[in-house]
């Protein structure tokens, strides 16, 4: 005969692992890859794809993700691919 403590306890570990999908699948972010049509700076792009924030971790996180360094800080030149999450 089956255990019903067993049931259950496998019954809650079934839901709780689907209500952790769910959360996966709506709140995960994607990334996404874009190609630069004209020259631009990283200020303007963090702006155009993720907004700015008062402490600066977008840029930050910007900059890391599309390893923005030295003159790419002021000059993006077109045609360079970046990423974004969003």
């Amino acid at each position: 005969y089956p255990d019903p403590i067993v049931q259950s306890q496998l019954y809650s570990l079934v839901a709780e692992t689907t209500a952790n999908l769910f959360n996966l699948a709506f709140f995960a972010k994607q990334e996404r890859i874009v190609e630069v049509t004209k020259n631009t700076n990283l200020i303007l792009l963090v702006h155009k794809y993720l907004g700015l924030d008062a402490s600066d971790k977008n840029i930050d996180e910007f900059r890391e993700l599309n390893n923005i360094k030295n003159k790419e800080l002021f000059l993006i030149k077109k045609g360079r691919t970046i990423k974004y999450l969003a």
